[in-house]
């Protein structure tokens, strides 16, 4: 007995993806009159099919166009003079490279839509990423201190949100897509990787998560004053728990480097609502500054200099200021409050420069 060969076939460009192949023999019978090609892979409606049936693949796949898009903003702040211009190449990154995040996401990205799963995905760690880089700061700083320096919502918002679009859009079209959700449905009671469970595990954490669960089995759209306005205040509001966790937190004795940003260098959230993101830009950002004064200025913010806290972290030393007799230490705060009041202007200078 022969064993089973599973082929996809894309008419549109005449490719053969052979999936499983268990012998050596292949599939060549043409089409049109010509031989189709055999490949591990089968591209359909952007999404990239492997041999091993793993939906992460076209996960992973996703980062190619991202990256481009990152690479073709720095080239176009070359070539228009804008490496000095931050908010220039963050509102690029909005307009053109989180767009290319975002295709079939409604597939590709739902087992990263759960709560605690925010940078699970190679994708999701290559956008803090691109923000270290536009504002000159190490890789070592927190993903979430960055996309709040930057104004940028996380990548799983987009995901999230387009996913309950998808959703809510099925439900309303009558014909055989209505089906596949109601076969969808009815398959997730037993089967915990199909779309609709993992949508359903997604919603932990959103304030109104039993109602969004109801609708999903009921096969209703989502429940909300305009187009997913409730829904979309709801997730921002969850994806704020990283900070408020942290508040009230002492940065002289928090261990994470958050609740030092979070307290001393971040700007105030705004509500939680439907008409923007939570995150207000910083107005130096926004200023006709050299790239050296803003990448000092992000470093100071994010806590990515050399003063003695920081250093102290891999270099055998304590965190007492080494540059006068006042026995403190040698952060932030020490830096902005005490260093003014002493005399000795060079001094003053040279302890600045450490945050370079």
């Amino acid at each position: 007995m022969q064993d089973e060969e599973h082929v996809l076939l894309d008419c549109p460009s005449a490719d053969l993806a052979n999936l499983r192949v268990k012998r050596h023999q292949l599939f060549r019978s043409p089409l049109g009159g010509a031989p189709l090609a055999n490949k591990d892979s089968f591209k359909y409606l952007g999404l990239f099919y492997y041999r091993t049936h793993n939906i992460a693949k076209s996960a992973e796949h996703m980062l190619g166009p991202f990256m481009a898009g990152c690479h073709r903003i720095r080239q176009f702040a070359r070539e228009h003079h804008l490496n000095d211009r931050p908010h220039a190449l963050l509102w690029l990154a909005k307009c053109y490279a989180i767009p290319a995040s975002i295709h079939a996401c409604q597939i590709l990205g739902r087992r990263f839509m759960k709560q605690g799963s925010e940078f699970d995905s190679p994708l999701q760690t290559a956008h803090p990423c691109f923000l270290k880089g536009v504002l000159g700061a190490k890789r070592s700083v927190p993903n979430w201190a960055v996309l709040r320096e930057c104004g940028q919502e996380h990548l799983q918002f987009y995901w999230f949100c387009a996913a309950a679009k998808f959703f809510s859009s099925a439900c309303g079209i009558s014909g055989l897509l209505k089906k596949i959700v109601h076969a969808d449905i009815a398959l997730g009671a037993t089967y915990r990787k199909c779309r609709t469970a993992e949508f359903i595990e997604a919603c932990v954490g959103l304030r109104a998560a039993d109602t969004y669960a109801n609708c999903i089995k009921a096969a209703t759209p989502l429940p909300g004053r305009g187009p997913l306005q409730d829904f979309v205040a709801d997730l921002r509001e969850r994806l704020r728990a990283a900070w408020r966790e942290l508040d009230g937190a002492d940065p002289r004795t928090h261990a994470q480097q958050l609740a030092t940003y979070h307290a001393w260098m971040a700007l105030p959230l705004k509500s939680s609502n439907v008409w923007g993101p939570p995150h207000v830009l910083h107005r130096y950002l926004e200023l006709e500054l050299s790239r050296h004064v803003l990448r000092n200025i992000a470093r100071f913010h994010l806590r990515a200099h050399t003063l003695r806290v920081e250093t102290s972290c891999w270099q055998s030393h304590n965190r007492i200021c080494d540059k006068c007799d006042l026995h403190d230490v040698q952060d932030e705060k020490h830096l902005v409050f005490f260093v003014p009041l002493l005399g000795n202007v060079p001094f003053k200078k040279e302890i600045r420069k450490t945050i370079c």
